[in-house]
């Protein structure tokens, strides 16, 4: 992700500043090069991308070599960023199973 800037936000989750990725908690928020979140946490927004052919990209990598590209136009100016407790997505998957299933 290239973003230049993190907003950081206050308590309520309001935006208080604009900080740069570099110095921003002491660059945890930097994606600029492709890393591995480990136990990270975030949501958070980020601003400031660099055009790719005149639009924003997101590259999400897994670890396993695939990736998923998010791309918008100039009226998209920010990304939100978040990740996931594995055990919130396990809670996530079975209630998916459980409405994918056909009723009895």
């Amino acid at each position: 992700m290239n973003a230049r800037t993190h907003i950081v936000v206050c308590d309520r989750n309001l935006p208080l500043d604009k900080v740069p990725v570099e110095v921003c908690s002491g660059g945890v928020f930097d994606f600029r090069k492709p890393r591995a979140l480990g136990s990270l946490q975030i949501d958070d927004a980020f601003v400031g991308f660099e055009k790719v052919n005149g639009e924003h990209q997101v590259i999400l990598h897994r670890v396993d070599g695939r990736k998923t590209t998010i791309w918008g136009d100039s009226y998209y100016t920010a990304w939100q960023i978040c990740t996931i407790l594995v055990s919130a997505l396990s809670d996530l998957e079975s209630v998916y199973t459980r409405y994918q299933s056909p009723s009895a």
